[in-house]
């Protein structure tokens, strides 16, 4: 493995983790993390689903994460049941060493976020796609996120709620839009 970055030796047992992060997504994750350690405020995420983006960012920034999530039982696209991913999520939390760097606050974002008063320097928005969510998402948790901080909110293609989410942010003078990986948009 010599040469190999540290996303890189990371990335060879988390692509095991069930999810839909990419590797890219992954990298860009691991590395903002990493990079914001210097900044007073926590790495939140909604949306967990079975750790994989958690332990990329808890890896990565070696800090807790903050992950809000029903864990819920739920159904893919075509109908397949997934269930509820919250054993999935803990057993993997623990097969990469993270279990005590990641916090699940196993509610919904909007009772969350009435709790909520931690200042955020990085926002993973990846929770239900649906357009009223995601606008609540970004509404109840932006305004935590401290000067220089960053938001990235997943699948912002092909999911009309997380597109128009961005959309319309980008419309905001307060916003600026950084870039893209894959399906991940960076503010």
């Amino acid at each position: 493995m010599c040469g190999m970055t540290e996303f890189a030796k990371n990335w060879v047992g988390l692509k095991k983790t069930t999810g839909w992060l990419t590797q890219e997504e992954a990298n860009f994750l691991f590395n903002k993390a990493a990079e914001t350690k210097k900044l007073n405020g926590v790495v939140a995420e909604i949306g967990t689903f079975k750790g994989r983006s958690a332990i990329v960012m808890a890896v990565g920034g070696g800090t807790k994460v903050y992950c809000i999530d029903p864990m819920l039982p739920f159904k893919l696209d075509d109908g397949q049941p997934v269930g509820s991913p919250l054993a999935d999520f803990k057993e993997n939390l623990l097969i990469r060493g993270v279990a005590d760097r990641v916090e699940l606050i196993q509610k919904t974002s909007d009772e969350a976020a009435k709790e909520w008063t931690l200042p955020i320097r990085l926002l993973f928005i990846d929770g239900n796609h649906n357009y009223e969510y995601v606008r609540r998402d970004f509404d109840n948790f932006v305004p935590h996120v401290v000067r220089g901080g960053w938001v990235a909110l997943h699948d912002t293609v092909g999911w009309a709620g997380p597109k128009k989410v961005v959309a319309e942010s980008w419309a905001d003078d307060k916003v600026i839009k950084v870039g893209e990986i894959s399906a991940v948009q960076i503010m």
